[in-house]
């Protein structure tokens, strides 16, 4: 039987023991356990970085899409306006086509004085253009080598368009000529020692 001392002192050295084993365990678990609250710190930052990145892209691709969106529905709108635009010029050039493939030649005037004409001569022959275009044609007998007619076209108001001569003893000439302003126009003929002619204008439309 162990007397009261020796248990007392058992006892004793047990619980320091125990008290011993305890500080040191506390302190050694110590250093793990706040190295292992500074990961899990870390991590949580971390995954607060990942989530507020995770939140930005989704934003990012966001704006990207309803920019695509966009400029998509934009391209679509033009597309469909310059269709449209085509298919009123393809309209108007038909209608083009179709104007030109109708018209056709039309005596616009003729004149045709006879024979037996004075050595000079004038006369003046009014028309009117409905078109574009015109041609005139002429033919002449002269009665000398330097025979002349001069053929003036003017407008309504007097202005000098266009001369055209020829001269000989004989002569037919056709010329067309483009008219830019469709309307009243006159010829002014003069000839020269020539003893027939004859002109015809036509107007295309």
């Amino acid at each position: 039987m162990l007397d009261t001392k020796t248990l007392t002192v058992i006892l004793v050295s047990t619980v320091s023991g125990a008290a011993i084993g305890f500080g040191l365990s506390y302190i050694f678990l110590y250093g793990q356990i706040h190295a292992l609250q500074q990961d899990i710190a870390a991590l949580g930052v971390t995954v607060r970085q990942i989530s507020d990145t995770a939140v930005n892209m989704t934003l990012t691709i966001r704006d990207v899409v309803e920019t695509l969106s966009t400029g998509l529905t934009a391209v679509s709108e033009y597309a469909a306006t310059r269709v449209n635009q085509l298919q009123a010029q393809i309209q108007a050039l038909n209608s083009t086509i179709t104007q030109i493939e109708t018209r056709e030649w039309h005596v616009a005037t003729s004149a045709n004085p006879g024979s037996g004409l004075p050595p000079e001569y004038e006369q003046q022959v009014p028309f009117t253009i409905r078109g574009n275009k015109i041609q005139i044609s002429w033919s002449m007998t002269g009665r000398s080598a330097n025979a002349t007619i001069t053929i003036q076209i003017h407008q309504s108001d007097g202005t000098l368009y266009m001369v055209l001569a020829t001269s000989g003893y004989y002569g037919t000439h056709v010329n067309e000529l483009t008219i830019t302003e469709p309307g009243d126009y006159y010829l002014r003929i003069y000839t020269y020692n020539i003893d027939r002619w004859s002109i015809t204008v036509r107007d295309y439309y």
